[in-house]
């Protein structure tokens, strides 16, 4: 058995990967042996941790880490300031990692401790292209529950809303406005906490990316800012 308790498990490389807050465990998924421990790649939560097209993504307060042939690669080296900038200013947030189909982008937004937490976070989100192997900054809302994607390939995210107040008897989100008209005589449920459904790169007031690195060499910073 494990020496502690888990709270994620991902598959890749024909292997299983067992996530504490502090420690990644590598097992033999036949044998239910564990192989490797690895202290400091712990994970804060299930969404912290994504394979795309085979390869393990793992991300914690330290960066973003590429698992691969028993070793793991920092991603965010070329952005490790504003990753430390996060932290500095927000230190219980926790990254939330989602796989741009579109694009073949990993997308990194942030979340709270819970739906019930109130403690802030960024509404920054990093995106890595596996392509160009590049980082771009942009703005999206804060309290990224979950991301996922569409029947058209594009990125949803679960965000909290500042205009959503209420819902109708329907499910329906109400803003301030149209909740107004709503109560005369009727019944609704309010929210403290309201949360909405963000489709990304629909919009035609798109917000501009803030900059972007040049090609990740790995070697030195070559951030090319816009």
């Amino acid at each position: 058995g494990l020496p502690e308790n888990v709270h994620s498990l991902k598959s890749a490389y024909n292997r299983l990967f067992a996530f504490s807050n502090k420690t990644m465990y590598q097992i033999d998924p036949h044998n239910m042996i564990v192989e490797s421990e690895h202290e400091g790649f712990g994970i804060p939560s299930q969404k912290s941790a994504i394979v795309v097209d085979g390869v393990l993504y793992l991300s914690n307060k330290n960066g973003i880490y590429i698992y691969a042939g028993g070793k793991f690669k920092l991603i965010t080296n070329m952005i490790q300031d504003l990753w430390d900038d996060v932290y500095d200013l927000y230190p219980s947030t926790v990254p939330i990692l989602g796989n741009n189909k579109k694009y073949n982008s990993l997308l990194v937004c942030f979340d709270n401790a819970g739906t019930k937490s109130s403690d802030l976070t960024p509404g920054t989100a990093f995106n890595f292209s596996v392509d160009k192997r590049r980082w771009d900054i942009f703005q999206v809302p804060k309290r990224v529950k979950s991301i996922c994607t569409n029947e058209n390939n594009r990125l949803m995210l679960s965000a909290g809303s500042d205009k959503v107040v209420g819902y109708d008897d329907n499910g329906f989100a109400l803003d301030s406005e149209n909740l107004t008209l709503f109560t005369n005589g009727s019944a609704y449920e309010s929210i403290k906490n309201p949360y909405s459904i963000w489709e990304l790169n629909t919009a035609d007031g798109k917000k501009p990316i803030l900059w972007r690195t040049k090609e990740l060499t790995f070697a030195e910073d070559s951030r090319d800012k816009k």
